[in-house]
């Protein structure tokens, strides 16, 4: 399935789960801000990447257009590790392993992400309804 998002959201239709189209390259490139941390998150940088081009930019598995923002939504609402892993074909219980630890060290960011996408998903549910 390839993904249809501009910001990372998801363009699936019901009863697929979304983003789950591999990325053309997978090649995180230094220097360019979209890089996590190698001295805070040794074992995640290999697996989770940003890159502005695939998904708005917000952190996907590598290799993937799968953001871990989405992955942490499911757990949210109570989908277990097996029924993620079940619903994405080729994603790894380690590359979902390192989407938890990058999630949990980046907890702003992915209330951030998911409150953007809930926006452009559902205008006006998280906002001021207009008069």
């Amino acid at each position: 399935m390839r993904c249809e998002c501009s910001r990372g959201g998801y363009g699936g239709s019901v009863g697929r789960l979304p983003c789950a189209a591999p990325d053309a390259s997978g090649i995180l490139e230094a220097g360019t801000g979209y890089e996590v941390g190698r001295e805070n998150m040794a074992t995640t940088i290999d697996q989770i990447t940003k890159r502005p081009e695939v998904c708005g930019g917000f952190a996907c598995v590598r290799g993937t257009r799968i953001p871990v923002w989405l992955l942490l939504q499911w757990r949210r609402l109570g989908k277990s590790d097996d029924w993620i892993l079940d619903g994405y074909s080729g994603l790894t219980s380690a590359e979902l392993a390192a989407a938890w630890e990058y999630a949990a060290a980046h907890p702003a960011e992915m209330d951030e992400a998911i409150r953007l996408n809930a926006e452009a998903y559902n205008p006006g549910v998280s906002g001021p309804h207009p008069s």
